[in-house]
């Protein structure tokens, strides 16, 4: 989620330049009590005691009531009534102000006031946020000085308060009006700058690029003064998508205006930018940390260090964690800006979701999905939920936990997963399945899978679901049919769907070693023991130097040569897997099982039946507890009993005898 950070507005300062130079009031010192009183309202208003003057100008009035200083002091009592709003800004000393001022205006409308007056009433209700009255104000202002030299700032303010009041057009209608008839240079350059604000503001963002343009072209000497064409630019290409131009007109920015207040946001953009365009991590929290530092305590420095602490959660520790959620939660207690309730709720799911804590980072989700309903970001957070449903799902399948991916998949199919066509959760489900052994499921769900695949290939939509899903290609789906079909034997199938993978070098390393495992197991289910058996050496050349997995191969390599008679090389290669199970003790059990029993029978084919007898006694003795071994028993003491040792066929064979229904048994008691 991106937040919509505040657009940057030149300020016009035309108030504070009225409040800066205030009117001096002057009162000749004469010896008369009522030029003394007069002095004294000075005296107060001019030490700011607001209470005492008013209560003084009370007396004043009723002791002199058509005094000649009466329209110093009206202005004084208007003026206090306006430093009090200043203060407080309540509203009934504002009214009680405008009151007064307008008062004045029509009592002494040929006063060096006036015009002064009519001003300060303008800005001060735009100051207030009452643009109706501001632009009241400042029309009249223009009936009644249609000469003065801030007729075109009171233009600009009148075209400022169209916009507030949701007029667009009125405001570019006046700003059109001063440019094609300005009194300064300084209100056509302005009013050029800011209609490209206008258009941002309403989202017309490529109106508002155009303007932006035709303004720093037109007015390249002013554009130091102007942040807003540079920053609002790059805003508005962010938003359509423009993300390489958007990324360069940041760096512009920060370039010409470095100690600029709105840097923070900036920064905070730059690496949001820096992560759409793919850069490395590294880069883009460089972009985060260097926002956060630079402009520490702005708004944009908050959203880089919220940004900061998710990328990091993923390699905290547990304390460090709680510290981390204590921050997160006061920076969205102390921001202002609109949207940070969602982004901190993001934020902190996404922390979460790096450290595969996929049960925390749902929480946040669902609790404000819940808690605001009205919310417009609520898309957003639906998939972020069926993102960490669906990685949860992968997980559980990759450290074998399938039938409690199965029971994932389940508990929220008629909730957050109800409607949705996410593909890769689909593929994690049929791989739960798979590996369940619940093969017709599993085929099913890979057949409807590959099928859209297809659909998609080279549209949009595949570029689409290319960026928010993990989608698996069509080969290895494909590859995962293959499987499944020759897990059930139906090695037809396995073959027509193994023909279908194409881009083999796309493949990742495990599935090109189960590629080749089942091509070996489709040759075997033709006999084909030659291909097989070729397979099968690519197979060791993959996981050479891994014993765990390269012993399991020459087990099958040598079963295929003991099938074509190469009964020399199978006893080599099975004595390999002998060798990695004595050396490395990393060896499945079950598989130097039956290289053993492998391994025997080959010494008795090939005549070498002492080597024979101890392979089988190594295999008796190691595995007799764990799998049936009658008939190497009975082999064991039919070698003994040829040679002659007939004591110690006897005791190989008593246990066998115990059972008289047992074949061997029978075979052991005959001799």
């Amino acid at each position: 989620i991106y937040i919509n950070f505040p657009q940057l507005r030149v300020e016009r300062p035309h108030l504070k330049d009225l409040l800066n130079n205030p009117p001096l009031y002057e009162i000749v010192p004469q010896e008369t009590d009522e030029n003394k009183v007069a002095r004294l309202l000075l005296t107060l208003f001019n030490k700011k005691r607001p209470a005492v003057f008013l209560k003084t100008l009370e007396i004043f009035r009723k002791q002199f009531p058509n005094s000649k200083y009466d329209e110093i002091v009206d202005y004084m009592e208007a003026d206090v009534f306006y430093d009090l709003w200043q203060k407080s800004k309540g509203s009934s000393e504002f009214e009680k102000a405008a009151t007064l001022y307008r008062g004045l205006i029509e009592k002494y409308p040929n006063s060096p006031l006036v015009e002064r007056t009519l001003l300060l009433l303008g800005y001060s209700y735009l100051e207030k946020g009452d643009s109706l009255g501001a632009l009241m104000g400042l029309q009249r202002f223009l009936r009644y000085r249609p000469n003065s030299k801030y007729y075109d700032n009171v233009r600009l303010t009148i075209a400022e308060a169209y916009l507030t009041l949701k007029k667009p057009e009125e405001a570019i209608k006046a700003y059109e009006e001063i440019s094609a008839a300005p009194r300064t240079q300084a209100a056509a350059i302005d009013s050029q700058y800011s209609m490209g604000d206008v258009h941002f503001k309403q989202g017309d963002y490529l109106k508002a690029i155009e303007a932006y343009s035709a303004a720093t072209k037109k007015f390249s000497d002013s554009a130091k003064d102007f942040p807003n064409a540079f920053y609002n630019k790059a805003e508005a290409l962010f938003w359509l998508g423009r993300h390489k131009e958007s990324l360069e007109g940041y760096r512009d920015f920060l370039r010409r205006f470095p100690a600029h207040q709105h840097c923070g946001f900036a920064m905070a953009r730059l690496g949001e930018l820096l992560e759409i365009l793919g850069a490395d991590e590294r880069r883009t929290l460089g972009a985060f940390l260097e926002g956060y530092f630079r402009y520490r305590g702005s708004e944009g420095a908050k959203i880089s260090r919220a940004r900061v602490i998710s990328y990091r959660m993923k390699t905290m520790k547990d304390k460090e964690i709680t510290a981390a959620l204590q921050e997160l939660n006061e920076i969205r207690d102390q921001s202002q800006l609109k949207e940070i309730n969602e982004f901190i709720t993001l934020m902190t799911s996404d922390g979460f979701f790096g450290r595969a804590e996929y049960e925390k980072a749902i929480d946040p989700l669902m609790k404000f999905y819940q808690a605001n309903p009205t919310s417009p970001n609520l898309d957003v957070f639906k998939k972020r939920i069926v993102r960490a449903i669906t990685e949860k799902t992968k997980h559980l399948v990759e450290i074998g936990e399938e039938v409690e991916a199965l029971r994932e998949h389940a508990k929220y199919s008629d909730s957050w997963l109800k409607g949705d066509d996410r593909i890769d959760i689909q593929f994690h489900v049929a791989r739960a399945q798979e590996k369940s052994t619940l093969d017709d499921e599993a085929l099913s769900a890979y057949r409807g899978i590959v099928n859209k695949l297809y659909a998609m290939k080279g549209t949009d939509l595949e570029k689409e679901r290319g960026v928010f899903e993990s989608v698996p290609s069509t080969d290895s789906v494909n590859l995962r049919i293959a499987a499944v079909a020759a897990n059930k034997k139906d090695f037809g199938m396995a073959y027509d769907y193994i023909q279908k993978v194409k881009e083999v070098d796309a493949l990742a390393p495990g599935e090109k070693i189960e590629r080749t495992e089942i091509m070996a197991k489709i040759a075997e289910s033709k006999s084909d023991y030659a291909s097989a058996i070729d397979q099968y050496k690519k197979l060791i050349e993959t996981w050479k130097g891994q014993p765990q997995q390269v012993a399991g191969i020459y087990l099958k390599l040598a079963k295929a040569q003991i099938r074509t008679k190469n009964l020399t090389l199978a006893k080599d290669n099975l004595q390999k897997v002998l060798n990695l199970a004595q050396d490395t003790q990393q060896v499945d059990k079950q598989v130097l099982a039956d290289a053993l029993q492998a391994q025997g029978d080959t010494l008795l084919s090939l005549k070498k039946n002492d080597e024979a007898l101890s392979v089988y006694s190594i295999l008796l003795e190691k595995f007799e507890s764990e799998r049936s071994l009658e008939p190497v028993r009975y082999r064991l003491g039919k070698l003994l009993f040829d040679k002659g040792d007939l004591k110690g066929a006897e005791n190989y064979w008593k246990l066998l005898q115990e059972d008289k229904s047992n074949v061997w048994g029978k075979l052991a008691a005959e001799q």
